[in-house]
């Protein structure tokens, strides 16, 4: 499947704050882009701060291909250069928890982690929070120097996800 979907929506069970999606796809279909992504609570996506230092982010690209996983699976997918101590990973993973980034549970002996938000959600919620405090001339130069930088195909497919995110508006308002 090549769609940014979530694996399975976290229930109420698997951690008091969870109610947002998991893990999904890096290839997005722009026709099922706005339904996907509209799935996940971005609320909370909007209340992360930024997350920080490259163990962080190297933990949550980890979580996010494995979609789940426990301190040892987590430690095992990261790269060579980051495999810090099971203690520091466990730490790392255990404040990313209490950050809102990933939902904790339980399994035997050992907590599997999962991340609450996608990886789409937290690139995109980076770039609001960003350009936000921004000029709009400065905005729209950057925003035109990502769009320049991708493949014609990429391009086509932002395209018509613009347009159905306009389409969406439309059809909301009435």
């Amino acid at each position: 499947m090549d769609v940014l979907a979530p694996r399975r929506a976290l229930s109420a069970a698997d951690e008091p704050s969870a109610s947002v999606c998991v893990h999904a796809h890096h290839h997005l279909r722009a026709s099922e882009g706005i339904r996907l992504l509209g799935r996940c609570d971005t609320a909370s996506v909007a209340d992360l701060s930024p997350i920080q230092g490259e163990l962080q982010a190297q933990i949550m690209t980890a979580l996010w291909r494995l979609e789940a996983g426990t301190v040892e699976q987590v430690r095992g997918a990261l790269p060579a250069r980051y495999r810090s101590a099971y203690t520091t990973v466990q730490t790392v993973l255990n404040r990313l928890a209490e950050r809102g980034f990933l939902a904790r549970k339980r399994a035997g002996q050992a907590f599997v982690y999962r991340p609450k938000i996608t990886e789409a959600q937290y690139l995109s919620r980076t770039i609001q929070h960003t350009l936000a405090a921004a000029s709009p001339d400065a905005r729209q130069a950057a925003l035109a120097q990502l769009i320049s930088g991708l493949a014609e195909s990429e391009r086509a497919d932002l395209q018509r996800l613009t347009e159905e995110v306009d389409a969406a508006r439309k059809a909301k308002r009435r």
